[in-house]
């Protein structure tokens, strides 16, 4: 796969509006590269029950932000690659002046609102709920903290991206190939939903942790 360097949010673009209209290319990984997601298999992707839950949030996003459209996306084992972009101009406003203590909670409430920042703080945060709730586990982490993105600039950009993405899983498939059918009597996809790690999962080999 080509390697392509791609921006953690940590390090945004200085003096850059990333609330103004404008598309995305963005990278979400999943927590310790976990396979979380599903297995690709004769370079198709498979999503596993949380892998879903992520696409059925993605896809419901323009019914709660008619003014957020999405482009191409594609849903990994270990990540999430997706094309977004902002119709409008947002209304702004004020930051809050008042501070709970709380870190997180402070920080969060200071995220611009009508962002990429703030959409995908909201999305990640979902996901993560519903997959609680799916598996009875009040603790379990699904994202990587923080996320990449690659501000689009042009219709060569945007197409670029577009291949970029849809190719992943053919590029997935040539360096990894298919997954073993079976990981120590358990079939390869429920080790995946189970939340095993890459080093717990030596009898898959799909289950090595993916660099970009």
């Amino acid at each position: 796969m080509i390697k392509k360097r791609r921006r953690k949010n940590s390090l945004r673009l200085p003096g850059f509006n990333y609330q103004e209209p404008r598309m995305y290319a963005i990278v979400l990984n999943t927590v310790d590269r976990m396979h979380l997601f599903g297995q690709v298999i004769d370079a198709v992707m498979y999503p596993s029950p949380i892998g879903q839950l992520v696409l059925d949030h993605w896809r419901r996003i323009p019914q709660i932000h008619p003014d957020i459209v999405l482009d191409e996306y594609q849903l990994m084992p270990d990540h999430f690659h997706a094309i977004v972009g902002f119709t409008n101009e947002p209304v702004r406003q004020s930051r809050p002046s008042v501070h709970s203590g709380n870190a997180k909670a402070d920080a969060a409430r200071c995220l611009l609102p009508h962002s990429l920042s703030t959409l995908l703080l909201s999305f990640k945060r979902g996901v993560t709920m519903a997959v609680r709730e799916q598996r009875g586990d009040a603790t379990f982490e699904v994202w990587q903290a923080n996320f990449y993105d690659v501000i689009i600039r042009s219709d060569e950009n945007l197409h670029n991206e577009r291949a970029y993405i849809l190719r992943n899983p053919q590029a997935w498939q040539e360096k990894w190939g298919n997954p073993m059918t079976q990981f120590h009597g358990v079939p390869c996809g429920d080790a995946h939903d189970a939340g095993m790690r890459p080093n717990e999962m030596s009898g898959c080999h799909t289950m090595t942790p993916r660099r970009n």
